[in-house]
């Protein structure tokens, strides 16, 4: 029973991370993105 409950709060906790990672990660490329446009638009 404490067994399963550690496991399956681990599992949770890993997904948790994943997604925030995956949140992040695409919040760091939009960003990315948006400066690049910004600069062509000065440059052009």
């Amino acid at each position: 029973m404490g067994f399963n409950e550690e496991l399956i709060r681990s599992i949770s906790e890993a997904r948790i991370e994943r997604i925030k990672k995956m949140t992040y990660g695409r919040k760091k490329i939009n960003r990315a993105n948006k400066f690049n446009l910004f600069r062509k638009k000065r440059t052009s």
